[in-house]
């Protein structure tokens, strides 16, 4: 349950992930602009803005003839608090925001990709920043969201750390709920917490849906609306409540997983 000692392995823990969405060619083609919110060194743009794709040409029978490597082109938004933790060089079409990300709209339009590595958990409004980066998104935009719980079982020990800066205790079930809630479709939605590891990461889609109340939204809301997975409405109709035990997901690997602490 320790923190990254540096940028550099922060990075290569999102490297696993975005190694997976990179293999999803009809996505990556349809996009155009991505934001990475809580940037920090700004190592995850920078693989956005610098991302390459092979086109292959083939003859008239089908047949692979050549290859050009070719760039992807992503419009692409640093943003962070602290803009001066950036410590690469960024493409021009990369563009350096320095702001608040769950006090206000950061972005002038809305984007296809918000990237938030190891960031959520500093949220002092959580459910509100969701609000506010649903807004700020297309329509079947995606957003990720991967940070380590504060509670997890480590060598079949329940161990429980307070980070600074971090003021709840999310683990997947309360992530749903407020991004379903927030209109997230976390139905068709690709969800990892594996057993012994303090990661919980999502990767969800802003749907038509508007943000609702959390106040006044019940589980039972979520499912008419059918933003939540077949297991969670499983849980929800047996006990009347979500229970963790009862949880699959599918992440992108395309291997089905119980969501576990």
């Amino acid at each position: 349950m320790e923190q990254f000692r540096n940028a550099y392995e922060s990075h290569q823990h999102s490297l696993e992930t975005l190694t997976l969405i990179n293999q999803y060619e009809e996505f990556m083609e349809s996009i155009s602009t991505v934001a990475d919110f809580g940037c920090g060194a700004g190592l995850d743009i920078e693989w956005w803005s610098k991302l390459e794709y092979i086109e292959y040409r083939e003859d008239k029978d089908g047949n692979v003839i050549g290859e050009t490597v070719r760039q992807r082109n992503y419009r692409c938004y640093a943003v962070d608090r602290d803009t001066k933790q950036i410590d690469t060089e960024l493409p021009a079409r990369c563009t350096t925001i320095q702001g608040d990300i769950e006090q206000r709209r950061v972005l002038s339009g809305p984007v296809d990709v918000i990237w938030c590595h190891d960031t959520f958990q500093y949220m002092t409004n959580p459910i509100g920043a969701l609000k506010l980066w649903n807004e700020q998104m297309n329509e079947n935009g995606m957003l990720y969201i991967g940070f380590p719980a504060q509670s997890c079982h480590v060598h079949n020990r329940w161990m429980s750390r307070g980070l600074n800066y971090s003021y709840f205790n999310h683990n997947m079930i309360s992530l749903v709920y407020m991004l379903a809630v927030n209109g997230f479709d976390c139905r068709d939605a690709y969800l990892k917490k594996e057993l012994g590891n303090p990661w919980i990461q999502a990767v969800v889609y802003k749907t038509a849906h508007a943000p609702m109340d959390p106040a006044t939204t019940s589980w039972y809301d979520l499912i008419d609306k059918g933003l939540v997975n077949e297991s969670m409405k499983n849980s929800i109709d047996r006990h009347g409540s979500v229970w963790q035990e009862d949880l699959i997901a599918l992440w992108l690997d395309r291997q089905h997983y119980f969501i576990k602490d």
